[in-house]
């Protein structure tokens, strides 16, 4: 039986919207796709249990780790749903295809703006970052794994190698996470 789509849940509140995400499911496998792609569902507390054994068990590695995992899945990402800028197209009509996948996919609603588009520079300010939240109070920024899907999808959009850091984050007391951009010399991975 081939993938049929997911039945929306009902609308709560007039604030819950459909996805216009590809989402299917196949019964027979028991298997949910995502932009054709089987995915699953992980918790806040599952990927922040494996940032932390992750962070027990190679120290600073962790960091460096989750951001080029990431970054590969958002390079994935981006190829799947817009691959590069093309001439005519509208940056920010793109970027905030970035934004809508973060809250489609329940990772929560960013904000963002062009500094310099000719050399990727943008700023992301998430307000309630699960990582952030759960993760333990520190002097460390956590989001690694946002940092790194920013990353790989600009590098994706702009066609050319992209780093994102986390300037602030809400794990260190900051008031919400921010993440800058610009291009890089060379793609990490």
């Amino acid at each position: 039986m081939p993938p049929g789509p997911v039945r929306p849940a009902p609308k709560e509140a007039d604030t819950a919207e459909a996805s216009p995400l590809p989402v299917t499911y196949d019964a027979e496998q028991g298997r949910i796709y995502l932009l054709g792609e089987p995915a699953w569902f992980m918790s806040p507390e599952f990927y922040l249990d494996l940032q932390n054994q992750l962070e027990a068990m190679s120290g600073k590695a962790a960091k460096g780790i989750l951001y080029r995992v990431s970054f590969s899945a958002g390079q994935r990402t981006g190829k799947r749903l817009s691959g590069s800028l093309k001439e005519g197209d509208d940056l920010v009509e793109r970027l905030q295809q970035v934004s809508d996948f973060f809250s489609l996919t329940g990772h929560g609603r960013y904000t963002f703006e062009v500094k310099d588009a000719a050399s990727a520079e943008t700023g992301w300010v998430m307000a309630e970052s699960f990582v952030a939240k759960l993760h333990a109070p520190g002097r460390e920024s956590v989001c690694h794994v946002y940092a790194g899907f920013i990353a790989g999808w600009l590098t994706v959009l702009f066609d050319r190698p992209v780093e994102c850091a986390e300037v602030e984050c809400r794990s260190r007391g900051d008031p919400q996470c921010v993440f800058r951009t610009k291009a890089a010399r060379a793609t990490p991975i």
